[in-house]
Protein backbone atom coordinates (compact mmCIF):
# COMPACT_ATOMS: atom_id res chain seq x y z
CA UNK A 1 0.00 0.00 0.00
CA UNK A 2 1.40 3.41 -0.94
CA UNK A 3 1.35 6.54 1.21
CA UNK A 4 -0.90 9.12 -0.42
CA UNK A 5 0.42 12.62 0.35
CA UNK A 6 -2.60 14.72 -0.15
CA UNK A 7 -4.97 15.77 0.45
CA UNK A 8 -6.94 15.01 -0.16
CA UNK A 9 -8.87 16.48 -0.21
CA UNK A 10 -10.16 17.39 0.47
CA UNK A 11 -10.91 19.83 0.57
CA UNK A 12 -13.96 21.74 1.66
CA UNK A 13 -15.35 24.10 -0.91
CA UNK A 14 -18.33 26.32 -1.79
CA UNK A 15 -21.43 24.48 -2.93
CA UNK A 16 -22.91 27.49 -4.68
CA UNK A 17 -23.64 27.33 -8.40
CA UNK A 18 -24.48 29.95 -10.97
CA UNK A 19 -28.21 30.55 -11.58
CA UNK A 20 -28.90 32.24 -14.93
CA UNK A 21 -30.98 35.43 -14.91
CA UNK A 22 -34.35 34.92 -16.55
CA UNK A 23 -37.27 37.13 -17.48
CA UNK A 24 -40.30 37.29 -15.20
CA UNK A 25 -42.25 34.02 -15.08
CA UNK A 26 -39.76 32.29 -17.35
CA UNK A 27 -39.45 28.59 -16.65
CA UNK A 28 -36.05 27.51 -15.38
CA UNK A 29 -34.92 23.88 -15.21
CA UNK A 30 -34.25 22.58 -11.74
CA UNK A 31 -30.64 22.52 -10.60
CA UNK A 32 -29.55 19.59 -8.43
CA UNK A 33 -26.61 19.78 -6.03
CA UNK A 34 -25.30 16.75 -4.15
CA UNK A 35 -23.11 16.94 -1.09
CA UNK A 36 -22.02 14.65 1.70
CA UNK A 37 -21.37 15.56 5.31
CA UNK A 38 -18.96 13.65 7.53
CA UNK A 39 -19.59 14.11 11.24
CA UNK A 40 -18.36 12.65 14.51
CA UNK A 41 -14.89 11.86 13.15
CA UNK A 42 -12.68 10.29 15.83
CA UNK A 43 -9.30 8.63 15.35
CA UNK A 44 -7.68 6.86 18.29
CA UNK A 45 -4.20 5.31 18.30
CA UNK A 46 -3.32 2.14 20.24
CA UNK A 47 -0.50 -0.41 20.57
CA UNK A 48 2.35 2.09 20.49
CA UNK A 49 0.67 3.98 17.64
CA UNK A 50 0.60 0.93 15.37
CA UNK A 51 -3.21 0.66 15.35
CA UNK A 52 -5.56 3.51 14.44
CA UNK A 53 -9.26 3.09 15.14
CA UNK A 54 -11.48 5.39 13.06
CA UNK A 55 -15.14 6.26 13.50
CA UNK A 56 -17.24 8.59 11.37
CA UNK A 57 -20.77 9.07 10.07
CA UNK A 58 -21.64 9.89 6.47
CA UNK A 59 -24.86 11.65 5.48
CA UNK A 60 -25.97 12.35 1.92
CA UNK A 61 -27.89 15.48 0.91
CA UNK A 62 -29.56 16.44 -2.36
CA UNK A 63 -30.59 20.07 -2.86
CA UNK A 64 -32.96 20.84 -5.74
CA UNK A 65 -33.25 24.50 -6.69
CA UNK A 66 -35.59 26.33 -9.05
CA UNK A 67 -35.46 30.03 -9.69
CA UNK A 68 -36.84 32.87 -11.76
CA UNK A 69 -36.75 36.64 -11.42
CA UNK A 70 -39.36 36.74 -8.65
CA UNK A 71 -39.06 33.54 -6.65
CA UNK A 72 -36.49 30.98 -5.64
CA UNK A 73 -37.37 27.57 -4.24
CA UNK A 74 -35.02 25.01 -2.78
CA UNK A 75 -35.88 21.58 -1.44
CA UNK A 76 -33.45 19.36 0.44
CA UNK A 77 -33.59 15.62 0.95
CA UNK A 78 -31.28 13.83 3.37
CA UNK A 79 -30.47 10.17 3.84
CA UNK A 80 -30.03 8.47 7.18
CA UNK A 81 -26.43 8.72 8.45
CA UNK A 82 -24.19 5.76 7.66
CA UNK A 83 -21.87 4.71 10.46
CA UNK A 84 -18.34 3.81 9.40
CA UNK A 85 -15.76 2.13 11.68
CA UNK A 86 -12.45 0.71 10.50
CA UNK A 87 -8.86 0.03 11.57
CA UNK A 88 -5.57 1.13 10.03
CA UNK A 89 -2.58 -1.03 10.94
CA UNK A 90 1.10 -0.04 10.75
CA UNK A 91 4.19 -2.20 11.15
CA UNK A 92 6.07 -2.13 14.44
CA UNK A 93 8.00 1.10 14.78
CA UNK A 94 5.74 3.03 12.41
CA UNK A 95 2.90 5.44 13.20
CA UNK A 96 -0.51 4.40 11.86
CA UNK A 97 -1.35 8.09 11.54
CA UNK A 98 1.04 8.28 8.58
CA UNK A 99 -0.19 5.11 6.88
CA UNK A 100 -2.30 5.14 3.75
CA UNK A 101 -5.48 3.10 3.98
CA UNK A 102 -8.19 1.67 1.82
CA UNK A 103 -10.04 0.67 -0.05
CA UNK A 104 -11.89 -0.08 3.18
CA UNK A 105 -15.60 -0.82 3.27
CA UNK A 106 -17.51 0.82 6.07
CA UNK A 107 -18.79 -1.64 8.64
CA UNK A 108 -22.42 -1.85 7.49
CA UNK A 109 -23.19 -4.46 4.83
CA UNK A 110 -26.17 -2.69 3.26
CA UNK A 111 -24.51 0.31 1.66
CA UNK A 112 -21.77 0.96 -0.88
CA UNK A 113 -19.43 3.32 0.98
CA UNK A 114 -15.67 2.79 0.90
CA UNK A 115 -12.94 5.03 2.30
CA UNK A 116 -9.39 5.67 1.13
CA UNK A 117 -6.93 7.98 2.83
CA UNK A 118 -3.36 9.05 3.30
CA UNK A 119 -1.14 11.52 5.09
CA UNK A 120 0.33 14.73 3.70
CA UNK A 121 3.65 15.87 5.13
CA UNK A 122 2.22 19.37 5.50
CA UNK A 123 0.26 18.04 8.46
CA UNK A 124 -3.12 16.67 7.48
CA UNK A 125 -4.91 13.51 6.38
CA UNK A 126 -7.06 13.36 3.29
CA UNK A 127 -9.95 10.96 2.98
CA UNK A 128 -11.57 10.00 -0.31
CA UNK A 129 -15.08 8.68 0.31
CA UNK A 130 -16.58 6.70 -2.57
CA UNK A 131 -20.04 5.23 -3.01
CA UNK A 132 -19.83 2.25 -5.35
CA UNK A 133 -23.61 2.03 -5.71
CA UNK A 134 -23.93 5.61 -6.98
CA UNK A 135 -20.51 5.91 -8.68
CA UNK A 136 -19.75 9.07 -6.73
CA UNK A 137 -16.96 10.39 -4.55
CA UNK A 138 -16.05 13.34 -2.32
CA UNK A 139 -12.90 14.55 -0.59
CA UNK A 140 -12.39 15.49 3.06
CA UNK A 141 -9.38 16.63 5.08
CA UNK A 142 -8.43 16.51 8.76
CA UNK A 143 -5.55 18.23 10.53
CA UNK A 144 -3.08 16.07 12.44
CA UNK A 145 -3.50 18.33 15.45
CA UNK A 146 -7.25 17.67 15.54
CA UNK A 147 -6.97 13.93 14.93
CA UNK A 148 -4.25 13.44 17.53
CA UNK A 149 -6.54 14.82 20.23
CA UNK A 150 -8.68 11.68 19.95
CA UNK A 151 -11.91 13.67 20.25
CA UNK A 152 -14.73 14.27 17.76
CA UNK A 153 -14.00 16.73 14.96
CA UNK A 154 -16.67 19.21 13.78
CA UNK A 155 -18.74 18.20 10.76
CA UNK A 156 -17.32 18.77 7.30
CA UNK A 157 -19.28 19.03 4.06
CA UNK A 158 -17.98 18.46 0.54
CA UNK A 159 -19.59 18.54 -2.91
CA UNK A 160 -19.98 15.20 -4.64
CA UNK A 161 -18.33 14.31 -7.93
CA UNK A 162 -20.23 11.89 -10.16
CA UNK A 163 -17.88 9.51 -11.93
CA UNK A 164 -18.56 7.52 -15.06
CA UNK A 165 -16.53 4.45 -14.20
CA UNK A 166 -17.22 1.46 -12.00
CA UNK A 167 -15.88 2.62 -8.66
CA UNK A 168 -16.00 -0.86 -7.21
CA UNK A 169 -13.58 -2.08 -9.86
CA UNK A 170 -11.32 0.94 -9.47
CA UNK A 171 -11.08 0.39 -5.74
CA UNK A 172 -10.66 -3.34 -5.57
CA UNK A 173 -8.72 -4.19 -8.72
CA UNK A 174 -5.65 -2.06 -8.07
CA UNK A 175 -2.19 -3.39 -8.74
CA UNK A 176 1.36 -2.51 -7.84
CA UNK A 177 4.01 -1.87 -10.49
CA UNK A 178 2.59 1.19 -12.29
CA UNK A 179 3.95 2.00 -15.73
CA UNK A 180 4.60 5.63 -14.74
CA UNK A 181 7.10 4.85 -12.01
CA UNK A 182 6.35 4.94 -8.30
CA UNK A 183 6.15 8.67 -7.62
CA UNK A 184 5.62 12.05 -9.25
CA UNK A 185 7.24 15.28 -8.09
CA UNK A 186 5.95 18.85 -8.28
CA UNK A 187 8.87 20.98 -7.05
CA UNK A 188 7.05 24.31 -7.27
CA UNK A 189 3.52 25.44 -8.11
CA UNK A 190 2.42 28.94 -9.14
CA UNK A 191 -1.23 29.81 -8.48
CA UNK A 192 -2.64 33.26 -9.26
CA UNK A 193 -6.24 34.23 -8.52
CA UNK A 194 -7.75 36.98 -10.69
CA UNK A 195 -10.90 38.38 -9.01
CA UNK A 196 -11.49 40.87 -11.85
CA UNK A 197 -12.05 38.03 -14.32
CA UNK A 198 -13.11 35.47 -11.69
CA UNK A 199 -10.41 33.13 -12.96
CA UNK A 200 -7.42 31.22 -11.65
CA UNK A 201 -4.07 30.57 -13.32
CA UNK A 202 -1.90 27.59 -12.35
CA UNK A 203 1.53 26.53 -13.64
CA UNK A 204 3.82 23.71 -12.51
CA UNK A 205 6.17 21.01 -13.84
CA UNK A 206 5.49 17.30 -13.33
CA UNK A 207 8.59 15.15 -12.86
CA UNK A 208 8.33 11.36 -13.01
CA UNK A 209 10.94 8.96 -11.65
CA UNK A 210 11.17 7.23 -15.02
CA UNK A 211 14.27 8.82 -16.58
CA UNK A 212 13.35 12.07 -14.78
CA UNK A 213 10.93 12.99 -17.56
CA UNK A 214 9.39 16.47 -17.07
CA UNK A 215 5.87 17.36 -18.26
CA UNK A 216 4.75 21.01 -18.18
CA UNK A 217 1.26 21.96 -17.03
CA UNK A 218 -0.50 25.32 -17.26
CA UNK A 219 -4.16 26.09 -16.69
CA UNK A 220 -6.21 29.28 -16.94
CA UNK A 221 -9.82 28.60 -16.03
CA UNK A 222 -12.80 30.79 -15.23
CA UNK A 223 -15.15 30.08 -12.33
CA UNK A 224 -18.93 30.12 -12.82
CA UNK A 225 -20.72 33.33 -12.03
CA UNK A 226 -21.35 33.80 -8.30
CA UNK A 227 -18.53 31.46 -7.18
CA UNK A 228 -15.64 32.67 -5.03
CA UNK A 229 -12.73 31.74 -7.27
CA UNK A 230 -10.26 31.74 -4.35
CA UNK A 231 -11.97 28.72 -2.76
CA UNK A 232 -13.51 27.22 -5.90
CA UNK A 233 -13.32 23.45 -6.38
CA UNK A 234 -13.04 22.08 -9.89
CA UNK A 235 -12.46 18.72 -11.57
CA UNK A 236 -10.57 17.25 -14.52
CA UNK A 237 -9.07 20.28 -16.25
CA UNK A 238 -6.56 19.34 -18.93
CA UNK A 239 -3.03 20.75 -18.98
CA UNK A 240 -2.58 22.68 -22.22
CA UNK A 241 0.84 21.31 -23.11
CA UNK A 242 0.92 17.75 -21.87
CA UNK A 243 -2.59 16.29 -21.63
CA UNK A 244 -2.41 15.57 -17.89
CA UNK A 245 -5.54 16.26 -15.80
CA UNK A 246 -5.87 18.31 -12.63
CA UNK A 247 -8.61 18.51 -9.99
CA UNK A 248 -8.57 21.00 -7.11
CA UNK A 249 -10.27 21.06 -3.72
CA UNK A 250 -10.13 23.44 -0.78
CA UNK A 251 -9.70 22.60 2.91
CA UNK A 252 -10.99 25.60 4.82
CA UNK A 253 -9.64 24.62 8.24
CA UNK A 254 -6.02 25.03 7.18
CA UNK A 255 -6.45 27.16 4.05
CA UNK A 256 -5.10 24.20 2.07
CA UNK A 257 -5.37 23.31 -1.57
CA UNK A 258 -5.85 19.64 -2.39
CA UNK A 259 -4.77 18.65 -5.89
CA UNK A 260 -5.39 15.37 -7.70
CA UNK A 261 -3.16 14.71 -10.70
CA UNK A 262 -4.11 12.12 -13.34
CA UNK A 263 -1.90 11.00 -16.22
CA UNK A 264 -3.04 11.34 -19.88
CA UNK A 265 -4.01 7.66 -20.07
CA UNK A 266 -6.20 8.21 -16.97
CA UNK A 267 -5.02 5.02 -15.33
CA UNK A 268 -2.78 6.47 -12.57
CA UNK A 269 -3.18 9.31 -10.10
CA UNK A 270 -1.46 11.05 -7.20
CA UNK A 271 -2.50 13.55 -4.53
CA UNK A 272 -0.69 16.74 -3.50
CA UNK A 273 -1.38 19.21 -0.68
CA UNK A 274 -0.54 22.91 -0.37
CA UNK A 275 -1.09 24.86 2.86
CA UNK A 276 -1.84 28.58 3.38
CA UNK A 277 -2.72 29.05 -0.27
CA UNK A 278 -4.25 32.51 0.28
CA UNK A 279 -0.95 33.88 1.61
CA UNK A 280 1.35 33.16 -1.32
CA UNK A 281 1.15 32.62 -5.08
CA UNK A 282 4.20 30.32 -5.08
CA UNK A 283 3.81 27.03 -3.24
CA UNK A 284 6.30 24.29 -2.53
CA UNK A 285 5.40 20.65 -2.67
CA UNK A 286 7.25 17.38 -2.70
CA UNK A 287 6.88 13.93 -4.15
CA UNK A 288 3.69 11.88 -4.15
CA UNK A 289 3.39 8.12 -4.57
CA UNK A 290 1.10 7.18 -7.45
CA UNK A 291 -1.63 4.58 -7.50
CA UNK A 292 -3.48 2.78 -10.30
CA UNK A 293 -7.00 3.97 -11.05
CA UNK A 294 -9.73 3.52 -13.61
CA UNK A 295 -10.34 7.25 -13.77
CA UNK A 296 -12.79 7.16 -16.68
CA UNK A 297 -13.53 10.01 -19.06
CA UNK A 298 -12.94 13.58 -17.83
CA UNK A 299 -15.92 15.13 -16.01
CA UNK A 300 -15.93 18.84 -16.74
Amino acid sequence: MHFIPVIISALLVSLAAAIPVQSVNAAVPATVHKHWTIDGVVRQRFNHYTTCKWHLEIQQFVVTMTDNSTTGIASTSASDPVSCDFLVQAHTGYDCGFESFGPTKCNMANHGFYVNGGHNENGFVVMVVENVDDNAQAYFGFLDSALNGGTAIPAQTSPVKDIDYNTNVSLLARDDGPEYGEKWVIPRLLRRVHPDTNSVEIEFPIITDVDDIVFPCSLNIEAPWGINVATWEWYDRECKESGWYVSWGYMKGSDAGIMTLVNPARDHRAFFGFVDISKSEIMDSHEAPIEPCECGAPSY
